[in-house]
């Protein structure tokens, strides 16, 4: 029946990695068979272990893979949850995924620990983790802040399509605050056909790349609307790209995180 579950931990390391890089987390790690330190002295080892800080707040989660030809038993799951409480002093959620599925009764004895149960299904497929990719860099939701920018984006059946509203031929709208948007996309005779958008630092990575290989350009409203709110002498800068990179893109990270264990490291 047991079976290493190399590729399903392969995989499944793989698709954590590549979430965690889509939400801009820092600070995040994500490594196979990882050995972690409990109270009891005991080493506990995880199949697949990822952890990122958010708002300041370290978030862990271990994950348990189980390439079976059975389901899984409330056995395995006792004794995975036995290892999260040995480690977790409250703040390590656990995932555990079963290429096919779990035995009657298991979600209900999982649910009580707040483990969280997955078969190979559930996790997403590489087209999903590429689909978001793209779907990140050039279709921002309305969730996203803009770092530091904001921009008015075309709109089609509620869905935002991937095109930027243009001043002129080429080039692109860029607004230090969400107001300033708002208040520049009311003023617009065409302001139903385009919405608000902020714009991370992983968005603007790829704008920028974008307009380079496309020769736009960025317009940027660098004073507030409200000493001038009819805008008949507001002053525009127009920029180039590489402009725009050098004095608003932070520099990426090339640290190692804060825990970097190899694949099979201690975490004490």
């Amino acid at each position: 029946m047991v079976n290493t579950g190399k590729k399903l931990e392969d995989y499944a390391q793989y698709v954590y990695s590549q979430l965690l890089q889509l939400n801009d987390f820092e600070n995040t790690l994500v490594s196979k068979r990882v050995t972690i330190k409990g109270q009891s002295g005991a080493t506990n080892e995880f199949d697949v272990y990822y952890q990122f800080s958010h708002l300041n707040v370290e978030c862990r989660v271990a994950i348990e893979c189980k390439d079976w030809k059975n389901k899984v038993s409330i056995k395995e799951i006792r004794d995975f949850a036995t290892k999260l409480s040995d480690v977790g002093l409250g703040n390590i959620i656990g995932i555990m995924i079963s290429k096919v599925g779990f035995q009657e009764g298991t979600k209900t004895f999982a649910d009580s620990y707040g483990i969280k149960l997955m078969t190979e299904d559930e996790l997403p497929t590489i087209t999903d983790i590429v689909s978001g990719i793209l779907k990140k860099a050039f279709l921002p939701d309305g969730k996203i802040q803009g770092e530091p920018f904001w921009t008015l984006m075309e709109i089609q059946d509620g869905d935002v399509t991937g095109s930027y509203c243009t001043i002129a031929p080429n080039q692109i709208p860029l607004f230090y605050s969400q107001n300033m948007a708002n208040y520049y996309l009311n003023l617009r005779i065409d302001k139903d056909k385009f919405v608000v958008r902020g714009i991370s630092q992983y968005q603007l990575r790829g704008l920028l790349d974008l307009a380079d290989l496309h020769s736009q350009k960025f317009v940027l409203f660098p004073i507030p609307f409200a000493t001038d709110p009819d805008l008949e002498d507001y002053k525009v800068i127009v920029a180039e790209p590489y402009v725009i990179k050098k004095d608003f893109l932070k520099e990426q990270n090339h640290d190692q995180p804060l825990l970097s264990p190899r694949n099979g490291e201690h975490l004490d």
